[in-house]
């Protein structure tokens, strides 16, 4: 600054700067704008690094959010996975207590057909740790110096012991062992039945989720030993990171504490990285887990946008600092108007010269006037050939012409304008930014302009859009876990139908051959419906680009209400109405997504008691009054004015105010407590319904529910036809038929192939049966007659009253009328409820037909018993 000051001709120019600032000193005039120009830059300033650190603590805040999800996500991956061990590890221990050495493990295992992602192999070793039995061949070598064999000797471990990673003697592979002691009928030491885990089941998971190049995710044991890390520079095993402040403060939570994630800000022990962590701790296991993101990569877009503010605001105190120097100099040229003038063009300079990024200035005419080092730079020409000229007399024509075309359109502007450039090569962006400069009277004498690098911005807004889309997955995956109840039901109605009519096939088969072609024919409807099943996960689930094809949505929502309805409470119910639709031209597994999604809204919406949930399907013209002011509506309008098809979800729980049903759609936004939702079923739907061209609504008050309605285009278009195949299979000899007493039983199941299969199947077994597939029919038939029935036999799973509830109305119509309940899951709360309502057995479905007539035989001679 100074040498420019000395660098002015005239009396200012060769005078001291001390002189030229005691000259304004002595101003009034000049020193309120000085005053007034620096007070407001430095105000500007103040607060836009106000909101550069608040806009930083909000992301970091939002980031350790999304990694609290994340943590969940693979705490719950975790305890599938270890749950899953743990029974292979019971089934195995079992075996092996009860049979020794005779235990044939080779066909048991096969016959178990694990899950070879996850279980590498198993080994049996006796009580002095040698090895006896083993799925894969081995040598006879002793684990007595193992650590998961030495933590059941002596009064031993009783519960599932999970080792640290272990090199495998005999395939030197890296494996984490999960064991459990086996004991001798007289209750003493045994040996070992370990089982073996890859631990890269566990990175495969996590692979699915993109966390940055220096993104971690780490599951821990409680002795500090890592069994499975994932990072883009490292996957390596066994690090020990005990040591670690965020581990010893996790370390003193109970393992069965169910307990949020634990966020916050630290640097790795492992690689000197600091990273926003979640940690938790695996609810029932002696594990933790971390998920870390690179501090400076989660800050990418934040640090992109301060610097944006910062150039922005350069540009502001460039503006500012030139019109505060111009008034200065008008003030001045009262006494020397030719000094000022030299003055205001050599600070000009200086302050073009100051700022880094590329800046100059431009006449009413778009020749150029000044322009700063990088400006001069990028165009690789010495600044002499470009001050005075227009961008056409030295830039390519096609390229003059744009930057002309946004010069006029800067000075005609009333506000600053920001133009965005691509490279000729496509791999890098400016952003250009184009303020006019005006007289007192308003005329527009130039225009100032500074172009900067947002190639980094951009990066980022793409990698945005890339997690985005994994997000979507993930949410996915969920929904396929809200399924999973349906799934299981109408699975296990076809396997007990399939293995049913076997049995009654190969009991037919010597007796009486012609029957045997109806238990074939149920066989393979059921094989048919269980094939179509699978088919319907495999298509939901699988990863694949959007393909969007003319598809009619009336047989996917029937479909996908069948198999909600399986997992709804018996307190609520579940209504669909379909009119004949047209086609769509849509994703069929994302449709279904969205329908899924919101059903599981609504029912989660009703936690607290009874409520219904309705479907419907059907079209409508988008007129005005559907419209209305929805701006998304009004342009779908413009788009496809033609018929539009629409699906409402509507629901009788609680409602929404006004300000959460603002924000229902966005991503992370949810209502329900810590750790029982990740706010992206909503965002998910509303981006899937925007991706199909189409148009979400809701509507909603406190006490008077919630509907959603989704607006879609319809197809131009005919559904094609699918086609269905049909696998044969055999059958081996049929065992003798053991018949029973004519014990008098009630059967109740929805399920008709079910029903007609169990009739015919107990009938042969001399009881005398009555089935149904309605309850109210079941129980009107008990009403009745009370005392014509010995046993009810009723299914847990039914749409409108539950198994329990039929229990607890048989026992109001008869007390002390025995009722067996029949599920394909059966937990420990559903043996508290069963025993509350006076059921009297629960027995599996999904076993074979012989231990299921073998369950109704043993709870009918304990009904004969009490009777006699």
């Amino acid at each position: 600054m100074s040498a420019a000051l000395n660098a002015i001709p005239g009396r200012f120019g060769k005078a001291n700067p001390r002189t030229w600032f005691a000259t304004v000193r002595r101003d009034p005039i000049t020193v309120g704008i000085l005053f007034v120009a620096i007070a407001t830059i430095a105000g500007m300033w103040i607060a836009v690094e106000a909101k550069i650190t608040h806009t930083r603590a909000t992301k970091i805040s939002d980031v350790q959010r999304e990694n609290a999800n994340l943590a969940r996500a693979f705490e719950e991956h975790t305890i599938r996975t270890l749950d899953y061990v743990n029974e292979i590890v019971l089934s195995i221990q079992k075996q092996y207590e009860a049979k020794g050495r005779r235990f044939d493990l080779q066909t048991f295992y096969k016959e178990a057909r694990p899950n070879l992602a996850v279980v590498r192999n198993v080994v049996i070793t006796d009580e002095t740790g040698q090895i006896v039995l083993s799925t894969e061949p081995a040598p006879r070598l002793s684990l007595a110096d193992r650590e998961h064999i030495k933590v059941h000797t002596g009064v031993g471990n009783q519960e599932m012991f999970i080792s640290k990673p272990v090199l495998g003697r005999v395939n030197k592979q890296f494996s984490i062992i999960a064991t459990r002691r086996a004991n001798k009928p007289d209750g003493s030491y045994a040996g070992v039945v370990g089982v073996a885990i890859e631990p890269g089941y566990f990175s495969t998971f996590y692979q699915e989720v993109d966390l940055g190049s220096k993104g971690i995710v780490t599951l821990v044991g409680t002795d500090g030993i890592v069994r499975a890390r994932l990072a883009r520079d490292s996957t390596l095993l066994g690090q020990n990171i005990s040591q670690a402040k965020s581990f010893q403060r996790l370390t003193g939570t109970p393992a069965v504490a169910a307990v949020p994630a634990e966020t916050y800000v630290s640097r790795s022990v492992v690689d000197n990285v600091e990273r926003i962590y979640a940690s938790r701790r695996v609810r029932g296991y002696p594990l933790l887990v971390f998920v870390g993101t690179a501090t400076n990569e989660s800050l990418t877009a934040v640090t992109a946008d301060a610097h944006a503010d910062r150039v922005a605001m350069s540009l502001a105190t460039v503006v500012i600092g030139i019109f505060a120097i111009f008034l200065v100099a008008f003030n001045l040229r009262r006494r020397q108007a030719q000094a000022a003038l030299h003055a205001s063009e050599w600070q000009t300079h200086a302050l073009l010269d100051g700022i880094p990024d590329r800046s100059w200035l431009k006449d009413a005419q778009g020749r150029y006037q000044a322009i700063n080092r990088a400006e001069e730079q990028a165009h690789g020409i010495p600044a002499a050939q470009i001050i005075g000229k227009n961008a056409l007399e030295f830039r390519p024509a096609h390229e003059a012409r744009g930057v002309n075309e946004e010069d006029r359109a800067a000075m005609a502007s009333s506000v600053p304008l920001r133009f965005e450039r691509r490279s000729n090569l496509g791999d890098s962006w400016s952003e250009i930014i184009k303020a006019p400069i005006r007289t007192e009277q308003g005329e527009v004498v130039g225009m100032v302009g500074i172009s900067r690098d947002i190639t980094a911005r951009k990066q980022a807004e793409a990698a945005h859009a890339s997690l985005e889309a994994q997000l979507r997955e993930s949410q996915k995956m969920q929904a396929i876990g809200t399924l999973a109840g349906g799934i299981a039901h109408d699975f296990n109605n076809a396997l007990a139908t399939i293995l049913g009519n076997a049995e009654l096939a190969r009991q037919d088969a010597a007796s009486d051959p012609s029957s045997v072609l109806e238990s074939v024919e149920e066989i393979r409807k059921a094989g048919n419906r269980a094939r179509d099943l699978v088919k319907q996960i495999l298509s939901f689930s699988r990863r694949q680009p959007t393909e969007r094809k003319p598809i009619g949505l009336g047989p996917m929502v029937l479909e996908a209400a069948h198999l909600l309805r399986a997992t709804l409470p018996a307190r609520l119910s579940l209504e669909v109405h379909c009119d004949d639709a047209p086609p769509v031209l849509a994703d069929a597994s994302q449709i279904e997504q969205v329908l899924i999604n919101l059903v599981t809204n609504a029912m989660q919406a009703m936690h607290d008691g009874p409520g219904r949930i309705s479907i419907r399907l059907d079209t409508v013209p988008l007129d005005a009054a559907i419209t209305g002011t929805h701006l998304e509506l009004q342009a779908m309008r413009a788009r496809h004015p033609e018929r539009t098809l629409r699906i409402t979800v509507s629901d009788t729980g609680p409602g929404m105010d006004a300000a959460t049903k603002e924000r229902v759609f966005e991503p992370f936004f949810t209502t329900k407590p810590a750790g029982e939702g990740t706010g992206l079923g909503l965002s998910v739907v509303h981006g899937i319904v925007h991706g199909h061209e189409g148009a979400i609504t809701v509507d909603s008050e406190p006490g008077k529910g919630t509907t959603f309605t989704v607006y879609l285009p319809v197809a131009d278009v005919e559904v094609g036809a699918s086609t269905q195949h049909v696998d044969p299979g055999t059958e081996a000899d049929p065992p003798a038929l053991v018949l029973d007493s004519g014990l008098r039983i009630l059967y109740l199941d929805d399920d008709e192939s079910l029903v007609f299969m169990v009739d015919r199947l107990l009938k042969r077994r001399g009881y005398r049966v009555a089935a149904y597939t309605r309850q109210d029919e079941a129980l009107q038939a008990l009403r009745a007659d009370p005392t014509a029935f010995d046993l009810v036999l009723t299914d847990y799973n039914m749409p409108g009253m539950s198994g329990l509830d039929v229990a607890r109305e048989v026992q109001a119509i008869r007390p002390e009328l025995p009722v067996a309940v029949t599920s394909g899951f059966i937990d420990e709360e559903l043996h508290a409820q069963a025993a509350g309502a006076g059921v009297r057995d629960l027995i599996f479905k999904a076993d074979s037909v012989e231990v299921f007539c073998d369950a109704v035989q043993r709870l009918a001679q304990t009904v004969q018993q009490k009777t006699t």
